[in-house]
């Protein structure tokens, strides 16, 4: 089975967050579920088939996290807001 990444972004940490709070205290089983639902949401889908039951937990886990965001700040994965950073202008120094 697939391992989740060692090196997180930002969309990784809060999917794995997100999932971690779906399941809560899990038990083996519900741990490696609950690993298999963060890789297809990461998009890291090679190699992993979740049953039906981790499917509609899966569904359930993205409709949770559509909710956290704004319906009009989602981008083309579907469930997260793209992140600008702002630079402010410092004037050179003398």
């Amino acid at each position: 089975m697939r391992r989740l990444p060692i090196k997180r972004s930002l969309k990784q940490k809060i999917i794995i967050r997100t999932v971690e709070d779906y399941f809560g205290k899990a038990n083996p089983k519900e741990r490696k579920s609950a690993t298999k639902i963060a890789l297809v949401l990461m998009g890291r889908k090679k190699g992993v088939v979740l049953s039906e039951e981790e499917k509609e937990d899966l569904r359930l886990i993205k409709e949770n996290l559509n909710d956290l965001n704004p319906p009009s700040k989602i981008d083309s994965t579907g469930f997260l807001p793209q992140l600008t950073l702002i630079r402010s202008e410092i004037p050179p120094s003398s």
